[in-house]
Parts: C-alpha cells; sequence; structure tokens
C-alpha cells in the first residue's frame, strides 16, 4: 500500500511523493522544516519547535531537517540534526553536566489533505514571516553579507539575493558589514575611503519606504571584543593612522577623514559624529570575556555604548528559554547600575531563498509609526538606544508591557500578548544592585492561537531595575527591555 508523503521543498514548491519506497529513512530538504504524510482518515504533519530545535550557526543552509519512510502500508516521519560535517563554523549547542535535555518534536493531526494539514502547520510561525504590529517597525541587525563589492560590480539596478527573503519575512531590515580590505594595510589608504562610499551609496540604493538598510560596522578595534558601529550618517575614518597623520583631516571629496589610534580617540569619533555601539554576541566568540574586561571603561560606562546584542546561542535544551548567556550578560550589568539593553541580533552570513532562515531569526519591534528614510533613520537608532523595543522570535508577541513599582518594594507588570503555540511560563526578572532574581508564573493554562493579558504584582525588595518575558511550549517567546526603578 503506497503511502503520500507532502512537503515544500527547499524553493518553497509543494511536492507529493506516494510509493512505497523501502523501510529505510529518506532525508529530505524541505522547506519550513515540516513534512506530512495522508492516512486513511486524515494526514499528520512532524515538525520540530521553530528555533529551539536548531543549533546556532552562521549559515542558515539548508542542511536536510526532516526523513521520511514508507514501507508495507506504515509511513514513519519524523526531524534529525545532521551529523557534524566538520564545517568550520559550527554550532554553538551546549548540554551542561547533569541537565536534562529536551529533544522535543510536534505532531499534528488533520482530517483533511496532508497539504491541508501541512499548511495548517504553517501557521504557528505565520508562515515563517515575523507579522506587523500597528505602533511597531521590525528591525534585525548583524549581518555579513559583504555585498559592496558585488554591488559596485553589478551596478545600480542590481538586487543582492538576500533582500528579497528579508523583505519577505519582515517590513524593515536593519544594517549589513563587510567590505573586502578591512583590518589590511590597505585601511591606511584611499582603498578603504572609496570603500565605505560605495557601501553607504550601495545601502541607500537599497533602501524605500518597505526596506531599510543601515550601514553598520563590527569594527572590532581598540575598544574589546568585538562590537558593532552605527552612525546616523555616512562617517569616513581609518582604522589606524601613521605617525604623521593627525586624527581628523578635511577631505575636498568626504568631508572630514578620522584616522584612530586609540581607544580614546575611537570613542572620541564615536562622540563626535553621535554613533552607537553595542557589544556583540557578548560573552563568547570573539568577545569571550567581554564586556566584563571593560566595565569600568569610560566608554562602556557612556549612554551611547548602550547595549548587548541577544541571539539564541549557545543552545541549551534543558531551558525553557533561549539564550541565557545573553539575559544573564544584560542582568549582571545592569545590577553594577549601568543603565544598558539588549538588542535582538542574527549574525548570519549569506543567505539565498532556500535557506532556512526563519528559525535562526530573532527581530526587534521598534515602537516606531512608520518605517523611516535613509536620510532620518536616526530616529530607529535613537529608538532603540532607548530601549523602546521588544524582542520577539516571531510566534510569541507583546505589543505592551509596563513595569512599575507598587508600593516601598513591589512590582507591577501588565503585558499583553498574542501566540500561535501555548505559552509555557512567564517570567519578571528583576535585580537589586546585588543579584538577580526571577518569579514564574506557569501558563500552561493557556492554548493555541490566543491572547492573553498576564498581570502580577510580586515582592521585590529593593529592586533597581526588571524585565518580562513570556515563554511558549516551543521555546519560542518575546521579552522586554530592563525598566529601572525612579
Amino acid at each position: 500500500m503506497a503511502s503520500t508523503i507532502v512537503y515544500y521543498d527547499a524553493d518553497s514548491k509543494l511536492r507529493s511523493i506516494t510509493s512505497p519506497y523501502g523501510s529505510e529513512r529518506h532525508t529530505l530538504q524541505v522547506h519550513y522544516r515540516a513534512v506530512a504524510a495522508k492516512m486513511g482518515a486524515g494526514s499528520i504533519v512532524a515538525l520540530p519547535a521553530p528555533h529551539r530545535y536548531l543549533f546556532a550557526r552562521d549559515y542558515s543552509t539548508n542542511m536536510g531537517y526532516a526523513w521520511y519512510s514508507s514501507w508495507r502500508g506504515k509511513v514513519g516521519l519524523g526531524i534529525q540534526q545532521p551529523l557534524d560535517d566538520n564545517t568550520a563554523i559550527y554550532p554553538w549547542m551546549n548540554a551542561p553536566p547533569g541537565t536534562k535535555q529536551e529533544m522535543g518534536i510536534f505532531f499534528l493531526l488533520g482530517d483533511g489533505t496532508a497539504e491541508q494539514t501541512l499548511d495548517k502547520a504553517l501557521t504557528y510561525t505565520h508562515r515563517d514571516t515575523f507579522p506587523h504590529l500597528n505602533g511597531y517597525i521590525t528591525f534585525a541587525p548583524h549581518w555579513h553579507f559583504a555585498f559592496t563589492e558585488q554591488a559596485v560590480a553589478n551596478g545600480p539596478k542590481w538586487v543582492p539575493p538576500f533582500r528579497t527573503e528579508l523583505e519577505r519575512i519582515g517590513r524593515g531590515l536593519g544594517d549589513d558589514h563587510g567590505f573586502p580590505h578591512r583590518r589590511t594595510p590597505a585601511d591606511h589608504t584611499d582603498l578603504r575611503l572609496r570603500e565605505l562610499d560605495a557601501y553607504y551609496k550601495s545601502c541607500r540604493q537599497q533602501s524605500n519606504g518597505n526596506f531599510l538598510l543601515i550601514p553598520a560596522e563590527e569594527a572590532d578595534v581598540y575598544l574589546g571584543g568585538h562590537w558593532s558601529l552605527t552612525f546616523p550618517k555616512p562617517v569616513y575614518w581609518m582604522m589606524d593612522r601613521k605617525l604623521n597623520e593627525s586624527f581628523s583631516t578635511p577631505d575636498p571629496k568626504y568631508g572630514t577623514v578620522y584616522r584612530v589610534h586609540t581607544p580614546e580617540e575611537m570613542w572620541k569619533l564615536v562622540q563626535t559624529e553621535h554613533g552607537y555601539a553595542y557589544q556583540t554576541h557578548p560573552r563568547t566568540k570573539g568577545s569571550t570575556g567581554y564586556p566584563d574586561k571593560i566595565l569600568d571603561t569610560a566608554y562602556f560606562r557612556d549612554p551611547r555604548y548602550f547595549a548587548t546584542g541577544w541571539k539564541a546561542m549557545p543552545s541549551d535544551l534543558s531551558s525553557p528559554r533561549l539564550g541565557e548567556r545573553a539575559f544573564k550578560t544584560i542582568d549582571d550589568v545592569n545590577n553594577l547600575g549601568l543603565h544598558k539593553v539588549m538588542l535582538g541580533a542574527v549574525d548570519m552570513f549569506q543567505i539565498s531563498n532556500t535557506d532556512e532562515l526563519y528559525a535562526h531569526m530573532n527581530v526587534n519591534y521598534v515602537r516606531l509609526n512608520r518605517l523611516p528614510d535613509f536620510d532620518h533613520y536616526q530616529t530607529l537608532l535613537d529608538a532603540v538606544a532607548h530601549g523602546e523595543n521588544f524582542i520577539s522570535t516571531g510566534e510569541v508577541l507583546m505589543p505592551r508591557s509596563t513595569i512599575h513599582g507598587a508600593g516601598a518594594d513591589s512590582i507591577k507588570v501588565e503585558a499583553e500578548t498574542s501566540f500561535t503555540f501555548p505559552l509555557r511560563v512567564a517570567e519578571i526578572v528583576w535585580g537589586d544592585g546585588k543579584a538577580t532574581h526571577t518569579e514564574q508564573f506557569d501558563l500552561n493554562d493557556t492554548h493555541e492561537f490566543e491572547k492573553h493579558t498576564f498581570n502580577q504584582t510580586i515582592k521585590a525588595p529593593n529592586w533597581k531595575w526588571a524585565r518580562v518575558a513570556i515563554w511558549d511550549i516551543a521555546g519560542g517567546g518575546a521579552f522586554s527591555n530592563p525598566t529601572w526603578r525612579n
């Protein structure tokens, strides 16, 4: 007896296989990470938790995450993580000793066709998109597309491969950085200035009313670890200078050209040109040991060093939440009295329409009525620098949250949420300047595709700051930036 296997292939085309193949497993490169089968009285879909299942990587290549078997009227469906292929930049997975790792799978049953049940399964991730919220724009920084050289070669009408995919996923996108001759002897020549100029022009060309490409650079010089730098307008600067050169010089083509040689000069440039900086992937990768090593520096304590990045890395399946490392960093920093926020970051390299990008992503929902144009993207930078955003994996949205004192030593939290998977837990996290405390609230009475208002008052003696997070049963969530006590 033949069984029908249905899936979307890597190019998002609906495919079906009807054949008694054999009892062995067959790997499928599916889009949306889901595979369906027709049963006698209905159909079934196998799918993983959208973000928790995939280990954090620097590439979102579709490596084949589903399998099926079909033999003598019996069909098998499942998910898999491929074996280590010895790729140089590979997963960031963590399973601490003594922990219980949850390796879950979801099955969705339906009384319709396999195609109908598969399409129902895709609604749990809004078909891998980040839905629009009135009063918010979506912003996703930290990409390594290095598209400047391609843009110059292909001309102003060229559309980079990443743009179509990112416009499909969300309305507004963030930044790009990287061009051929960073941190080389060419940094000291006009070649860097020409590449910067081409970079700024290319970002402008790719920006319109529905898409914004903000120029930024993971500078990684002088300040410690990996950190990202963004200016509100094109700024021309060198990462070092020769002995006879000045910090700043006038230039007939580029205006002022800066040449930095010390941490103090690096930060002088940021202040002079009203830039913003944040620590990318804190306490891991190229930022191992940071920002801890720079907590007492004048530049880290400056409001223009406004944030630390958040990404679900490393993956730890013993936790009901994602991104433990990044949360602990921001909590520790704020317990020192430093008012810093989190910025959801992607940290992804080249992508194409066949990638499984959504599973690796998060976005910042920034409180702005519309996406600014290229000449006014400072409004977006100012908003995220002031924490006017919540971070989401897409399945849980939190369009409103308030945190304020209720009496001498209490916190009142109210959060409006909508979600696709049932919720698992809400947590109020707060610090007293010495330690971080967490109050968790079970939300297992919620169901799929609901809206819920979370309203709680807790005792929080001597609280200095607080934040709220909502997590669903698949490990996805939405969470606020810290609110500080007046």
